[in-house]
């Protein structure tokens, strides 16, 4: 037993000191396999031996350009982008190595570090790209229309604003949507680029207003027949009355007024993209928003009505009474005038615009395989401040645009309230030009602002959440983008009761956006 523990310890301690000695290599045999490896394309093989090589302090620039050739093959764009960095430290001028390092950059989404390696290009290499001398550059135009379609008005125009216990009530709702952008991306220099669009919206609107009057409701008229014996003055005799009643009637009614009308917006977009050293980018923004609208509202105007009830006695009898002399008909009119205080509440309507705007910034930085953006910003919409600061973080698994996944944490605060909105988003690729993305957004999103700014939620209906897939399809000189959205919405309703206080009420209901754009590519 003894023996055999010797011998086992012997051979552990064997494989260790072989294992040990087979990873100090020297330059010539590196220099050697990296390069046979690299002729016959055994990317694996060449990427083992070359961290075995950095372990042992053998660090140079074709080593590096061979192992970043070899994870370029494979895919992983970022860890390729990583080792042509390092492989620029030793020979910034090579033009193989910049050549992929621009391309690693454009396919692991860094298109502001591909920019400014362009610039250090050589003629002949730039000519080979395709890539233009000149310092003032459009990187891309893109068109872009969408579609918004809700259930609000079916579902919650004919609510009962006014109960037995409300005395007034209305809302606005939002109806459908339709929208068009227009946007645009320039470059200057290799270091900033902008991008500036304008968009057009029209939003249905339904104001609907209800309160309770109490004001004349036509008249109300009575007619009856009766005898009556008139014992004096003697002699006594009998009469044959038809009286007829012509009283004015009041009464407290509703009355219910709906107006369609259209919330027209037109927004500008400006976002300066100003790339640093070391995959850093800095991205202020502005975003201007021109809504008009026209408002309807109700004004109560309390008034004197001057009524006047009719009475109308129609009466025969016969003259002389008691002798059966002939039928004599005799009409007697009474009226009665007064006063009564009445309320009635005018629709009025007032033309209105005012502008909305977002300003902030972001800053982004690339961590090997993972984008960190740490964002905020300042608002004011509808008539409220907002303000907004957080975090994003997306994740290339594979080193590539193939597969990826954001996290996104907001801090919302707005008046004295504050939350934190979250959002998800994971996408990959499904075919050789197409790209599929999920994300959705949990929490009240109502005058948030996302994706730089570029996105503003201004509408006050609340959006509890937000669910929706996009795919790309992806070409050399133009792209396609069609989006799909849900929205879980909530309107606002508002009562007064008898003794005057506010009420609210939420009514929920749902949205759904279709858009689709195309993207030329320069």
């Amino acid at each position: 037993m003894r023996k055999i523990l010797i011998i086992v310890l012997v051979l552990v301690f064997s494989r260790a000191f072989n294992a040990n000695a087979q990873q100090k290599i020297d330059f010539a045999t590196v220099d050697a396999k990296t390069y046979s490896f690299y002729e016959n394309g055994q990317w694996d093989s060449l990427i083992d031996i070359g961290e075995i090589a950095i372990k042992n302090g053998i660090d140079y620039f074709y080593l590096r350009l061979r192992m970043g050739i070899a994870y370029y093959e494979k895919t992983n764009y970022v860890a390729a982008g990583g080792q042509f960095e390092k492989a620029k430290a030793f020979n910034s001028g090579d033009m193989l190595m910049l050549e992929y390092l621009y391309f690693s950059y454009k396919f692991s989404g860094r298109e502001a570090d591909a920019e400014m390696i362009a610039g250090d290009f050589s003629e002949e290499l730039k000519n080979k790209l395709n890539i233009s001398n000149n310092k003032f550059k459009i990187k891309f135009v893109e068109l872009a229309g969408s579609g918004i379609m809700t259930d609000n008005f079916s579902k919650n125009e004919n609510f009962n604003f006014v109960g037995n216990n409300e005395l007034a009530g209305g809302a606005v709702l939002s109806g459908n949507t339709t929208a068009g952008n227009i946007g645009l991306k320039l470059q200057f220099g290799k270091n900033v680029s902008v991008y500036q669009s304008f968009s057009m919206l029209s939003q249905e609107k339904k104001s609907i207003l209800a309160v309770t009057e109490f004001k004349p409701d036509g008249r109300i008229i009575n007619t009856w027949d009766t005898a009556i014996w008139h014992p004096f003055p003697p002699p006594p005799y009998q009469t044959f009355d038809t009286i007829i009643e012509n009283r004015q009637k009041f009464s407290l009614g509703t009355f219910v007024n709906k107006n369609d009308t259209y919330l027209k917006q037109q927004e500008y977009y400006l976002n300066i993209n100003i790339s640093g050293k070391k995959g850093l980018t800095i991205s202020p923004f502005v975003h201007l928003l021109n809504v008009s609208y026209t408002q309807f509202y109700n004004k109560e105007e309390k008034k004197k009505f001057i009524a006047t009830d009719y009475v109308e006695t129609h009466t025969q009898f016969h003259y002389p009474p008691m002798l059966g002399g002939a039928i004599v008909d005799t009409v007697f009119y009474y009226d009665t005038t007064y006063t009564v205080d009445i309320t009635e509440f005018p629709v009025l309507q007032k033309d209105t615009s005012f502008v909305n705007y977002c300003l902030g910034a972001s800053f982004n930085k690339r961590f090997k395989k993972t984008d960190v953006s740490l964002f905020g910003s300042f608002s004011n919409l509808n008539g409220l401040k907002q303000k907004q600061i957080g975090t994003s973080l997306t994740f290339y698994p594979k080193g590539n645009l193939n597969l990826y996944f954001n996290f996104t944490a907001t801090l919302f605060a707005q008046k004295k309230s504050s939350g934190i909105i979250t959002s998800v988003l994971g996408g990959f690729k499904a075919a050789k030009k197409l790209w599929l993305e999920a994300n959705a957004t949990i929490g009240d999103i109502t005058n948030f602002t996302e994706l730089n700014g570029a996105l503003v939620y201004n509408n006050p209906d609340v959006i509890k959440l937000r669910a929706g897939i996009t795919s790309f399809i992806l070409f050399k000189n133009f792209d396609i983008i069609l989006r799909y959205s849900f929205y879980q919405k909530e309107a606002l309703f508002y009562k007064y009761n008898e003794s005057g206080k506010y009420i609210e009420k939420i009514v929920p209901y749902s949205a759904q956006l279709i858009s689709g754009g195309i993207k030329w590519k320069f």
